[in-house]
């Protein structure tokens, strides 16, 4: 899966330049300082003006709202677990601009391959007016680690971070 960068119509600058301000200031390697955790199903109302998927550095989705709050969706590596962004089933695109209709996050036991206990998909679902959008990680472990993704939410109005976008 290809890193793709949506930023919102009209705006003239370089996509990496747009998520370059968004994020600045910020530590996401870490997040628990700056964010706080969020249940998915929060994102039902939210209307979104920009998507990162990037998968070059990690696999993780950031999703700007319209009310200058960046939602994440990553993995934070604990020690013997194994998870990825595995695919993304829809046109990202149809969630910009219009506002959030479901959000919910589904989980599915795998079948495990011989080297882990337990394996999951985990599939977090969001639906506009314009279309639906699936998004997948997958992940295995010893059964101990968690195997999804979390989400993450940042006040950018909080930090500072954003206003010269």
């Amino acid at each position: 899966m290809k890193s793709q960068k949506f930023v919102p119509e009209g705006c003239l600058v370089h996509p990496d330049t747009y998520w370059a301000n968004v994020m600045k200031g910020f530590d996401f390697s870490c997040p628990y300082g700056d964010a706080e955790e969020f249940n998915f199903s929060k994102l039902e109302g939210v209307e979104l003006k920009a998507i990162y998927v990037d998968t070059f550095h990690y696999d993780r989705v950031y999703m700007l709202g319209a009310n200058n709050k960046l939602y994440v969706l990553l993995h934070i590596q604990e020690c013997c677990e194994d998870v990825y962004l595995g695919d993304i089933v829809g046109d990202v695109k149809d969630l910009l601009n219009t506002p959030i209709l479901m959000a919910e996050e589904t989980i599915i036991d795998l079948e495990p391959d011989e080297y882990n206990e337990s394996a999951t998909a985990t599939f977090y679902k969001l639906a506009t007016i314009k279309g639906f959008v699936d998004i997948r990680f997958n992940g295995s472990s010893n059964g101990y680690y968690s195997q999804k993704a979390e989400c993450f939410v940042y006040d950018l109005n909080k930090y500072g971070s954003g206003k010269d976008i």
